[in-house]
């Protein structure tokens, strides 16, 4: 736990988490930001949205859009 450099953890193309492990690591997200880093959930999933909400952990999870258009995946494919 711990660090300086801020992280993101990007749901994009997650087909599926299961809300007990999505709720872990927002467990573990709080745990780092009280050691005072920075991190970011990146396209997070309606339904674990909804998970958030329904048990009252709204402000548990700070989200940031993704700045600008995403990159189309024929491009993302010749990137990587």
């Amino acid at each position: 736990p711990g660090g300086d450099d801020p992280v993101a953890v990007d749901f994009d193309g997650v087909d599926a988490m299961h809300p007990q492990r999505f709720t872990r690591l927002v467990d573990r997200v709080r745990e780092e930001r009280s050691c005072g880093r920075e991190v970011w959930l990146l396209n997070v999933p309606s339904e674990l949205r909804l998970w958030l909400e329904v048990s009252g952990r709204n402000n548990d999870v700070l989200e940031r859009p993704i700045p600008g258009p995403r990159m189309p995946q024929v491009l993302q494919d010749l990137w990587s």
